[in-house]
């Protein structure tokens, strides 16, 4: 952990392209784009990347905060602002 925060690791430098699941939020992100879910146009490797970066921003702020909020809002509240998700798209799902 300590090494990846030093930024001494290669996968750091390249994150988030070398993150596994980068390509799959790529692909997701256009899909749900052409399907009208996602409402915001950019480019969907610019939203992946910001999203990425979001999310870990996210948690580092979780963990410092030693937990003291629901981690799953913070995640839904910065994905639906960033992406401008249709309220279609979280098919009933309490907002």
């Amino acid at each position: 952990y300590t090494h990846t925060l030093s930024g001494n690791s290669e996968d750091e430098v390249d994150f988030p392209y070398s993150s596994y699941s980068y390509n799959t939020i790529v692909k997701t992100i256009a899909n749900a784009q052409q399907a009208g879910e996602i409402r915001n146009n950019r480019d969907p490797a610019d939203l992946a990347f910001t999203l990425q970066h979001l999310f870990r921003g996210v948690l580092f702020t979780w963990a410092a905060a030693n937990g003291t909020f629901d981690l799953s809002e913070r995640f839904r509240y910065v994905f639906d602002t960033l992406l401008d998700v249709a309220d279609t798209a979280h098919n009933g799902e309490k907002e």
